[in-house]
Formats: C-alpha cells, sequence, structure tokens
C-alpha cells in the first residue's frame, strides 16, 4: 500500500481513487488550463518533499500568486514545472 503514495509511478494514490470512484479534484497540466477557482499544491523550494498549498480565484490571480511566491523564494520553477500525475 506504500508503493500508491509516491506520486512517480503509474500505480499511485490519484490511480487508486480512480478504480474505486472516488472523486477528486481535477489536475491541470497547465495554468492555461485554469478556468475557475482553484486550490494549488506545490513543493517547496528549500524542502522538497514538503508541499505548500494556495487558493487562486482564477488563472491571473493564479500568475500573480506564482510570481509572488517566486520573488520570495518560497517556491521554484522547478516545483512549478513538476508533473505530478
Amino acid at each position: 500500500m506504500l508503493r500508491w503514495e509516491e506520486r512517480t509511478s503509474n500505480k499511485n494514490y490519484y490511480k487508486l481513487l480512480d478504480i474505486c470512484g472516488i472523486r477528486r479534484p481535477k489536475v491541470y497540466k497547465s495554468i492555461d488550463e485554469v478556468d475557475g477557482p482553484v486550490i494549488v499544491k506545490l513543493p517547496e523550494a528549500s524542502r522538497k518533499v514538503e508541499r505548500g498549498f494556495f487558493f487562486a480565484v482564477n488563472k491571473e490571480d493564479l500568475s500573480r500568486k506564482l510570481e509572488e511566491l517566486l520573488s520570495k523564494g518560497l517556491i521554484d520553477n522547478e516545483g512549478i514545472n513538476q508533473n505530478e500525475h
């Protein structure tokens, strides 16, 4: 069961939720797909295994908040570009 918690393999917790028929939040592959409010989960810049969360009301708000977090060094481009699904 612990292997299902890893996000990098084919068998991960997203697939487990899908198999069980449990609804889960939509996962976006790019900012351009955002069409409304979102909860964003990103790895922290200094502690890669830790995740931070924030809310954005739309694509523009998301872009603004990402830039703000980048400028403060709380996240990095690697974390933004990371594909977790």
